[in-house]
């Protein structure tokens, strides 16, 4: 796999970069610890891999994230609750915090999507 290929790959829902699991990490870990555990677990599992042109630490470690669907409604729960205007954050991380926000909930739309189609509905 080459380096368009691989970055093209790493926009799928479910595959994150080791810094969005770390923030991810850091908002679970006081209300939801097991699902901050989980996160942890993850960044340190296999990587997905880079190709060979991208090992220079050009390209950040990705990892795929497997939840089910309420472990992904939980996650963008806490980060609805982390990003709110009301949160203490400063502007910069709000809108890291919403980027990261949208990652998540595109994950849980493909579990959704993917669930719709195998009931059949």
């Amino acid at each position: 796999m080459g380096r368009e290929q691989y970055l093209r790959f790493c926009r799928q829902p479910g595959i994150f970069s080791e810094s969005a699991l770390q923030l991810t990490f850091t908002v679970l870990r006081k209300p939801r610890p097991a699902l901050a555990l989980m996160i942890q677990n993850a960044m340190n599992g296999v990587a997905v891999k880079r190709p060979p042109d991208g090992g220079d630490g050009s390209l950040p470690e990705h990892f795929k994230m497997r939840v089910t669907s309420s472990e992904a409604d939980t996650i963008v729960s806490c980060l609805v609750k982390a990003s709110g205007w009301n949160s203490g954050v400063c502007p910069g991380q709000q809108v890291i915090l919403k980027a990261l926000l949208d990652d998540w909930r595109r994950l849980a739309n493909a579990i959704d999507d993917k669930l719709v189609a195998f009931r059949g509905y």
